[in-house]
């Protein structure tokens, strides 16, 4: 099986465009039993 895993510039398909997280808070988010990033949270 392939892994595709994540592009490297997430972006949302909103309202007919791709909004990516420019001008937005971004905040990454850890697994608290290991202390590693499970990727980012876009605010």
């Amino acid at each position: 099986m392939e892994n595709l895993g994540y592009p490297a510039r997430l972006e949302l398909y909103v309202a007919g465009q791709w909004r990516g997280v420019e001008g937005r808070r971004t905040q990454v988010v850890v697994n608290p039993s290991t202390q590693q990033p499970l990727g980012v949270n876009c605010q």
